[in-house]
């Protein structure tokens, strides 16, 4: 089945069905990991479909220009990451069991580099339409266009999510052997997010996620990264949005042991 989906992906001439087929993708991986776990198929196979699957919809991700597509691609490419993160099974007393089986290393660098890549053509969309929000002036309420525009936003804010997810599964499985690509190809985008007002605060809320999750996994090699996060993160304690706040303090909750092994941020 897998083999049938995969050539649709990129067919460039059926829009809807390329994204209904990205995410079928990730659907049926996941069935082939409970295979795996009932002992009717290998790791070697997995192995097999793995690579394939995620290089088509990197592809797809990589080259698409339109968000309301590449939604569906990010949206694949975070499921077949989080299949591989839960096929350990439920959560058990809070805690994520190991999983049976990790998305392969040797792809870490390549899905991680473009998904950043990704998150940077989604963040220079959205500057553009609130560029142009702000051009509409009085008519910025009731014009076609301007409705247009903020249904624009919402799917690049949806798409945000999806890679930011997929990228925090990524670290969350591979944790100091991501460390590499997520310095390399993460940090420089989401570090200006991180760093930067004038982005909306969902944005800032993707990369605070980002930081929390490589400051909580890749320990203690991050910890040179620590001090330049912590002052923008904590700046937002008392953010007018719910949501920032509880992000701000899990991030100060969680990484409260490995701040105090390289200054004491958090009172």
């Amino acid at each position: 089945m897998i083999k049938s989906i995969l050539p649709i992906v990129n067919e460039r001439s059926y829009s809807l069905v390329r994204q209904n087929a990205a995410m079928a993708l990730p659907k049926v991986f996941a069935s082939l990991l409970e295979g795996l776990k009932a002992g009717s198929c290998t790791s070697a196979q997995v192995d097999s479909i793995v690579g394939p699957i995620t290089r088509e919809l990197l592809s797809a991700l990589k080259t698409e220009t339109q968000a309301e597509t590449a939604i569906s691609f990010a949206d694949g490419i975070k499921g077949v990451i989080m299949a591989c993160y839960e096929s350990g099974g439920s959560l058990v007393n809070g805690v994520q069991p190991p999983p049976a089986y990790i998305f392969p290393l040797q792809m870490v660098d390549v899905t991680l580099q473009t998904l950043s890549a990704a998150a940077m053509k989604s963040v220079q969309r959205r500057v553009q339409a609130q560029a142009n929000v702000s051009k509409l002036g009085d008519d910025v309420y009731d014009s076609e266009e301007a409705f247009a525009i903020n249904q624009s936003l919402d799917v690049e804010e949806d798409l945000m999510t999806n890679i930011t997810d997929a990228v925090g599964f990524t670290i969350k499985q591979h944790k100091e052997g991501a460390l590499a690509s997520v310095e390399k190809h993460v940090l420089p985008t989401y570090g200006k997010l991180l760093n930067a007002s004038q982005f909306p605060p969902s944005l800032q809320h993707n990369a605070i996620c980002v930081f929390d999750d490589m400051i909580e996994h890749c320990s203690p090699s991050c910890h040179r990264h620590l001090a330049s996060c912590a002052g923008p993160i904590i700046m937002n304690m008392n953010h007018e949005e719910c949501y920032m706040r509880c992000a701000v303090r899990r991030f100060c909750t969680t990484q409260r042991p490995h701040a105090l092994l390289v200054g004491n941020f958090f009172v």
